[in-house]
């Protein structure tokens, strides 16, 4: 499709399609470079992140097994930090989260992995609710979710962002294949497709940790 007719929309849609400039250029026919200022475009007038699957930077490299299961990284000088469980809930910005987002800015980190359950999943929960305790709507939890994550990216935009997925945050697609099969494979769908698009926060003075 030539670049003058697609929208920000579907330049997104194949972008989240191939995750690589490379890739997108091959299939839309379009210069690689073109394509390369069309995401940083995209990017900044949406504010928004569009990952790549980049597999390799100066200090470190991806390998991806067979299984496609577990990941290996081979770091030749940096430092990666992980955290994990955060099961972020709208209100609350725990000294855990505060402090990981410190880490990120002052450690420099080469990559930062999310190890699962970011998200807590309250109201797609298999355990009944515990008397007349209040729970967030998913729209709720899912904003407090970019909005954390967004926080960490801004911390060290430079990192590559690893996300596993925890059994939380898998309870959130098999509620949705179970309520809404006819959503199967529709961009939006998954907990993964929501989240891929983190926003990234604006500097400002009153951003405080």
């Amino acid at each position: 499709m030539p670049a003058a007719r697609m929208s920000d929309a579907e330049f997104i849609a194949v972008w989240m399609e191939h995750l690589s400039a490379a890739a997108v250029a091959k299939a839309t026919g379009l210069r690689e470079r073109l394509v390369h200022t069309m995401r940083r475009r995209v990017e900044a007038k949406m504010n928004i992140v569009l990952p790549a699957n980049s597999l390799s930077s100066a200090a470190a490299r991806l390998r991806l097994p067979d299984d496609g299961v577990r990941l290996g990284m081979d770091v030749e000088d940096g430092v990666v930090i992980i955290g994990s469980d955060a099961h972020y809930w709208p209100g609350v910005n725990s000294t855990a989260h505060r402090a990981f987002v410190t880490a990120a800015r002052e450690l420099k980190p080469v990559a930062i992995v999310m190890n699962g359950d970011d998200l807590d999943g309250g109201n797609v929960s298999r355990h009944g609710r515990i008397g007349w305790e209040t729970r967030p709507s998913h729209k709720q939890e899912l904003d407090i979710l970019q909005t954390r994550l967004g926080e960490i990216h801004h911390a060290r935009p430079g990192a590559q962002f690893i996300r596993t997925r925890g059994n939380h945050d898998i309870r959130y697609d098999s509620y949705l294949a179970a309520m809404a099969p006819a959503m199967e494979g529709i961009f939006g769908s998954c907990l993964t497709d929501l989240i891929s698009n983190i926003v990234l926060l604006p500097v400002t003075d009153d951003l405080q940790f």
